[in-house]
């Protein structure tokens, strides 16, 4: 037995024929890719179920959520990479300035 809103044997081939072709690609993006070429598509989670039916989806990894000394760890590096910005960028102001003042011109 089949629901009579279930999408064509022809559908289906299609369908599985551009998941092999972009495996990275999700229910969305077929879609969106089979209503271009051959108009109306099936919906997102119909197109979700088949892939998972016939095996084609890949389950992510979770990611872990970071510890605190790893929050702070990237707290100072970002810190610290700002502080080192400003710096360059505080260097190139005074060079200018200081080129500019002395009626030089400018290196570089």
């Amino acid at each position: 037995m089949s629901c009579p809103e279930a999408p064509s044997e022809e559908v289906v081939y299609r369908l599985v024929r551009i998941k092999e072709s972009h495996r990275h690609w999700g229910a969305r993006k077929l879609q969106i890719v089979y209503e271009r070429s051959w108009g109306k598509a099936p919906s997102e989670s119909s197109i979700k179920q088949l892939l998972e039916r016939y095996g084609m989806v890949e389950k992510r990894r979770k990611q872990r959520d970071a510890t605190p000394s790893e929050r702070m760890r990237l707290g100072v590096k970002r810190e610290v990479q700002a502080v080192a910005t400003e710096r360059v960028e505080r260097q190139a102001h005074f060079e200018t300035w200081r080129h500019e003042f002395n009626h030089e011109r400018p290196v570089g």
